[in-house]
């Protein structure tokens, strides 16, 4: 499929490769929809860890495309839609997709979490602001674009998603895109689906926009993905699972990576409000992890979109010395990080028990010796237990106990999505230092488990496996249930 015109605009849209994926049998530990498992994307920017932190409310995300719904997983966090397409101008129009693409780019940023049906958006809390402007067949002009950039720009949208493009630039969708920056909205553009031969797509183009590129789940751009100076940033982008029209499919292209960025500018706007747009852009530039040529490159920009590191940006620039946050996965190396000004008391503990925060140090953490500073590496004797950080200010003597993290655990899956009827090695499926003898055993799902490789099941599943790692010294044993979704080859 070709995703550009010379004349036209049209979505960036890549191909949709799935219809309805079965929900997983095990709620996901942070939120309760039940194809969450199958979003590899959101764990891959590490979203579970922002969420410790905000889930994007207050924040609306204009989605300049083909309408985005209605879906019942969308709707609660969608504003009134506006009709521009063909030079019309409805404010307050049915937001009606005829298309599929909006809707598909609106749930990647915004579908509601923990509502226990179909998926969570990178921002489940911020409202999305549809603004239709391409027609049934993806196709629209540069002329409702920009009218659309520019009435996002003065509805007070602090980022606006343009996953669409075209193969020249257009003068006066440049300026809508400088007048929206002046007010402080941050823009963010798909880089294309062409291939790494074309030219380079407008207004991705543009240096006022984040432009963004494709890659999967294991770091490699896609085969379509375009390559150039243009491009800013890399971000999740094959296979991705979101909201489609009255269902839920499988998409691939830089639309979807797009929307992965304005999610996760949609949640630091709305850590920290006062936040300008080129802040926002830096600190999601800065924060990239680098997975190509060592420093900026032509095919991922400054790396892989990393939530995690971009709140720890945040967190110095902004730093919030009365409520302690962490965020964390639960792993063993992991660096945890709080907001912290330089002259407040910081004291990391480790627990026994889970628990939420605190003004008095719970009876099961004892301070961990010479963890004092904002960042902790967790360690070998961290593991099977939960860590805290206490933080005094000098105006208020009694610490401030934050909310413990995950357990603290020694091994961990590495491998959660597969391809249809695919083979992967049991060694390969998961990652960590703990020692000892590791037994995996099938819970559900239609997937093979032999005593080397997991065969995936012929059609979408989610299968979920039992891990037991027995205790080896200086780790404990372990038991614990691994969701691995199945997509979709892609």
């Amino acid at each position: 499929m070709r995703c550009y015109s010379r004349s036209l605009f049209i979505a960036t849209c890549g191909v949709l490769f799935g219809a309805l994926l079965q929900p997983s049998s095990v709620a996901a530990a942070t939120v309760n929809d039940p194809l969450y498992s199958q979003q590899w994307g959101l764990t891959k920017i590490g979203a579970e860890q922002a969420w410790a932190i905000t889930r994007g409310a207050s924040v609306t995300v204009a989605v300049i495309d083909s309408g985005s719904g209605p879906h019942p997983d969308l709707d609660a966090n969608i504003s009134q839609g506006i009709n521009l397409f063909g030079g019309v101008n409805e404010p307050g129009a049915p937001d009606v997709d005829t298309q599929g693409h909006g809707t598909h780019v609106a749930g990647i940023i915004s579908a509601v979490a923990n509502n226990g049906a179909g998926i969570a958006g990178v921002a489940p809390e911020s409202r999305v602001l549809p603004i239709r402007v391409l027609g049934p067949d993806g196709r629209g002009r540069s002329g409702d674009v920009v009218a659309g950039v520019r009435m996002a720009a003065d509805m007070g949208a602090r980022v606006i998603n343009l996953s669409l493009g075209g193969d020249q630039e257009s003068a006066p969708l440049s300026e809508a895109i400088t007048y929206a920056t002046s007010k402080g909205s941050l823009v963010v553009a798909a880089a294309g689906n062409d291939g790494p031969t074309a030219a380079p797509k407008w207004p991705a183009a543009f240096d006022q926009t984040i432009a963004v590129s494709f890659v999967d789940q294991n770091n490699v751009p896609g085969a379509k993905s375009q390559v150039g100076s243009y491009i800013d940033i890399a971000a999740p982008g094959v296979g991705i699972l979101s909201t489609a029209l009255g269902n839920y499919g499988l998409s691939t292209g830089s639309s979807m990576a797009a929307a992965f960025v304005s999610g996760a500018a949609a949640l630091l706007f709305a850590a920290q409000p006062t936040l300008t747009a080129g802040q926002a852009r830096d600190i999601l530039l800065q924060s990239a992890t680098d997975i190509g040529t060592p420093g900026r490159d032509d095919q991922t920009g400054f790396g892989l979109l990393n939530l995690p590191a971009a709140f720890a940006q945040l967190a110095a620039l902004f730093p919030d010395s009365s409520q302690p946050v962490i965020a964390a996965l639960g792993r063993l190396n992991e660096d945890l990080t709080v907001m912290a000004r330089p002259e407040v008391k910081v004291q990391w503990y480790r627990c026994t028990k889970p628990g939420t925060t605190a003004t008095k140090r719970p009876a099961n953490c004892a301070a961990i010796a010479n963890a004092v500073a904002t960042q902790y590496r967790t360690k070998t004797r961290d593991a099977g237990t939960f860590i805290r950080v206490a933080i005094t200010t000098p105006q208020q003597s009694t610490p401030q106990f934050s909310a413990t993290t995950p357990r603290i655990m020694a091994k961990w899956l590495v491998v959660n999505n597969v391809s249809v009827a695919s083979s992967t090695k049991t060694t390969s499926l998961l990652g960590g230092p703990a020692k000892g003898r590791t037994t995996l055993q099938l819970v559900s799902g239609s997937c093979t488990l032999t005593r080397d490789a997991l065969i995936a099941s012929p059609v979408p599943d989610n299968c979920v496996v039992r891990v037991r790692v027995a205790a080896r010294s200086p780790f404990p044993a372990m038991n614990f249930l691994a969701n691995i979704a199945v997509s979709p080859a892609g």
